[in-house]
């Protein structure tokens, strides 16, 4: 039986969702701020619009609209507020909007963005390794820079300061073409141990409260052998050679030489302690084929001792 003419003018009715835009680029945002997006939506069919669901692909977002139901020929919006975290660089995101359009079920909205920041602090952390107890590395100083950056960058009143006294802060250069600049330097009575410190940044910005710059080093006793190479001249191969070393050291922690081998374990060695403190006996014994294809290596002496775990030895040696 055919249709009657208002059962085909039912079928034929259908909503039809319209973006005004499905990409947009907000250019540079700052980070830490709160952006809002705008997203105008209007349809275009014959039928009532009904938005099911606005979804986002990150937590940093939140997507809504006043009107779900849109009549034909009725226009309306979705808005974003989005977040912005505190990553630099660009980014991208996606709004998702469900509806009951009878082609399009589903459609994507995406935005991007260049994040900036308004302070641009160098470097991001210091990491200093190891420093010998009588490094000169106590009497070296580094810069911080705090910059402001951006067309827009607020003033900024900065608070500078450090998670302990092992760390000293100066301003040395203020204000200099709208950055400033600090000198950083070690504390010269650091005992001995690993230390994790902070240097903490405080600013009257609003979202830029507070940063925090790690340092990471470890004060190690001043521990060396004499002498600080060895120098065999010429061998031959499988004549064991004999050289006294001496262990000199930190009078903080005790120490002890416990073992030596070489890189590779190309070389045969064996360790003698005599009588004297820190004083020991080296016997090296070389190889044909070591000889065949070096003159030179490392010994590595494992010592034991709260701070430190190894010395290394150069040795030169000839075949004979």
């Amino acid at each position: 039986m055919p249709n009657s003419p208002s059962q085909s003018d039912e079928s034929e009715k259908c909503p039809n969702i319209v973006l005004a835009k499905d990409t947009v680029d907000l250019g540079k945002v700052p980070l830490y701020s709160d952006q809002e997006i705008i997203i105008p939506i209007s349809n275009t069919g014959n039928a009532p619009l009904m938005i099911s669901n606005i979804s986002v692909s990150c937590d940093c977002m939140v997507a809504g609209t006043k009107k779900m139901r849109l009549e034909p020929g009725e226009e309306g919006a979705i808005s974003v507020n989005w977040t912005v975290g505190g990553r630099n660089g660009r980014t991208e995101r996606t709004v998702f909007i469900d509806s009951n359009d009878c082609d399009n079920r589903r459609l994507r909205f995406d935005f991007t963005a260049t994040v900036y920041s308004e302070l641009e602090i160098t470097p991001e952390k210091f990491v200093f390794g190891d420093i010998n107890e009588k490094s000169r590395m106590f009497s070296k100083s580094w810069k911080i820079k705090i910059k402001r950056v951006g067309d827009e960058a607020r003033d900024a009143d900065i608070d500078i300061s450090s998670s302990s006294d092992y760390l000293k802060l100066e301003n040395s250069e203020p204000g200099i073409w709208a950055s400033d600049v600090y000198e950083l330097k070690l504390a010269d009575d650091i005992p001995n141990g690993t230390y994790e410190e902070e240097i903490i940044l405080r600013t009257s910005i609003e979202n830029y409260s507070e940063f925090r710059i790690p340092v990471r080093f470890r004060v190690v006793p001043d521990i060396r052998v004499n002498p600080e190479a060895l120098f065999l001249g010429f061998v031959k191969a499988d004549e064991t050679i004999e050289k006294d070393i001496e262990l000199i050291g930190s009078d903080i922690y005790p120490i002890a030489l416990v073992s030596a081998h070489s890189e590779n374990n190309a070389v045969s060695t064996d360790l003698i302690r005599i009588g004297e403190v820190n004083k020991y006996k080296l016997r090296l014994s070389f190889g044909k084929a070591f000889l065949a294809e070096h003159n030179n290596g490392i010994l590595l002496l494992e010592i034991d001792s709260q701070e430190a775990a190894q010395i290394r030895l150069p040795f030169y040696v000839h075949a004979k």
